[in-house]
């Protein structure tokens, strides 16, 4: 099975960090990992520590649903 985790992403370098941690140490769950960085600087610097995850990242905030919707359209 495939699960697509979707973060959508408005700054905080230490709770992105944990949640990515979170994620990593799952085991058994084949999963993407998409963070949508909704105007923040800070995603690229954290997801650097982590394999396979991908950032797409837009320069003004969007809001929380419209940054869901583009990770659900960028998600496998």
């Amino acid at each position: 099975m495939m699960v697509s985790v979707i973060i959508p992403h408005a700054g905080g370098r230490e709770i992105l960090y944990d949640c990515l941690s979170s994620l990593e140490a799952s085991h058994g769950v084949e999963s993407e990992v998409i963070i949508v960085d909704n105007g923040s600087d800070d995603a690229v610097e954290v997801a650097g520590s982590f394999s396979d995850v991908q950032i797409l990242r837009f320069e003004r905030k969007l809001g929380f649903s419209v940054a869901c919707n583009r990770g659900v359209e960028t998600a496998r």
